[in-house]
């Protein structure tokens, strides 16, 4: 029977001396990677890439229709608060619209106006129902008691994901809140 006499080598293919180190890795590090392994290792890091994408592109949705909430909510009270100190003499309102809403000062939304303070919605959110007592598209606060006829709730809507809605709800006293 006869034997094979394989003898370890080093990188450079000599025959290493007592107390040398072999290394699999060293031999494996100098020859470097194949396609396959870089498509492979690519592929695992896309994979980890969406999988973190996902949850934030949703969290990130959620931020936008509270905020918006909020904002809305904010305009409308600034709108109610100018009505009750009576600035200019003048009742105060916002108007609604799919991708918009507008601060304007009267009894009724006109434009162009110089006075008119548009706050457009982010591309993501839209304003999906209106439902103001009369039907309308404008919220109107009365001088002194900041009361409106246009009370109602106005929907946000997220359009990723048009099962994620705010409402904002305008009571008969001005007073707006959102869930």
């Amino acid at each position: 029977m006869k034997t094979n006499n394989i003898q370890p080598t080093t990188n450079n293919g000599a025959i290493p001396g007592p107390g040398a180190r072999l290394s699999i890795v060293g031999c494996w590090l100098s020859r470097g990677f194949t396609a396959l392994e870089l498509l492979i290792g690519l592929a695992v890091v896309l994979l980890l890439f969406a999988l973190a994408t996902v949850p934030f592109s949703s969290f990130r949705e959620a931020q936008v229709l509270n905020a918006a909430a909020s904002e809305l909510t904010a305009l409308l009270a600034e709108a109610r608060s100018a009505a009750v100190a009576s600035r200019d003499s003048s009742e105060y309102g916002v108007h609604f619209e799919e991708s918009r809403t507008v601060y304007f000062k009267g009894t009724s939304f006109v434009e162009p106006s110089a006075f008119n303070k548009e706050m457009a919605l982010d591309r993501a959110i839209e304003i999906s129902s209106i439902a103001l007592q009369g039907g309308g598209n404008d919220v109107v606060f009365e001088m002194l008691t900041g009361e409106t006829n246009d009370y109602g709730a106005v929907t946000l809507r997220s359009k990723g994901n048009t099962a994620r809605t705010k409402t904002i709800t305008v009571a008969r006293t001005g007073v707006a809140s959102h869930d």
